[in-house]
């Protein structure tokens, strides 16, 4: 919690992508710690708290996919990069910078995080061995009976990176899951990179120069993303 904290008080704009990265991280270790103590944190307080805690995580995606979309673009050489492509991706992620600025300098945020260690304090330590062996098995059960659609991927994502905090918190290995995460999250990458190229398209900003290069990225993307998925499927970890 403290290094959630002193994250957001020390970041500015132009965000790095290793602090988008760190911010995020630590927002879904909070995201756990929450699901383990919802419990002792069933009041009001606790409610805002978590909620503004979604917020920023919500805007820290944002910020992370302009800098998806650049280093995408930008992995070409240098004499044949989309150059209108690349403004727009530039575009795009300053208004999300903009948009976390604001954020992380709002009161309420700042006021949430603060209390964030009060909470923490409340919550009585001889209860979390076992708190946390419940939440990890309730957790594993919703994994092993969400079955395999490619709609709910991202949602089995998000509760296996739970379940596996849960797990680390309680000194229990979480390799199992490892190499079953990053397939995943190369997934989620080629389908939210498709989906802003897509969005792009259907809005009408793309030029008339570069359609036909958007287009051959998103059949590339629709490809790798088949490639990630059919890698999941095969190797379900639960």
């Amino acid at each position: 919690m403290q290094r959630l904290t002193a994250l957001a008080g020390r970041m500015e704009p132009p965000y790095r992508v290793q602090d988008i990265h760190a911010l995020r991280v630590e927002i879904k270790k909070l995201k756990a710690v929450c699901l383990l103590f919802e419990d002792e944190w069933n009041t009001t307080s606790a409610a805002s708290t978590t909620r503004l805690i979604r917020q920023l995580f919500r805007q820290a995606g944002r910020v992370r996919d302009g800098h998806l979309i650049r280093a995408y673009l930008q992995h070409r050489p240098a004499n044949d990069r989309p150059r209108h492509l690349l403004r727009l991706g530039e575009g795009q992620l300053q208004k999300a910078s903009v948009g976390l600025h604001r954020l992380m300098r709002q009161r309420k945020l700042l006021t949430a995080l603060a209390a964030l260690p009060a909470m923490a304090a409340g919550v009585r330590p001889r209860k979390l061995a076992a708190t946390i062996r419940r939440k990890g098995k309730k957790l594993e059960r919703r994994l092993q009976q969400a079955g395999r659609q490619p709609e709910i991927l991202h949602l089995l994502r998000q509760k296996m990176k739970t379940l596996s905090y849960l797990l680390a918190a309680s000194g229990q290995s979480t390799d199992q899951y490892k190499l079953w995460m990053h397939q995943a999250g190369c997934w989620h990458d080629a389908v939210r990179l498709m989906a802003i190229l897509q969005e792009w398209q259907q809005d009408g900003l793309v030029n008339e120069k570069e359609t036909t290069r958007l287009e051959t990225f998103i059949q590339q993307l629709r490809k790798k993303a088949a490639r990630h998925y059919q890698w999941l499927v095969k190797h379900w970890p639960v």
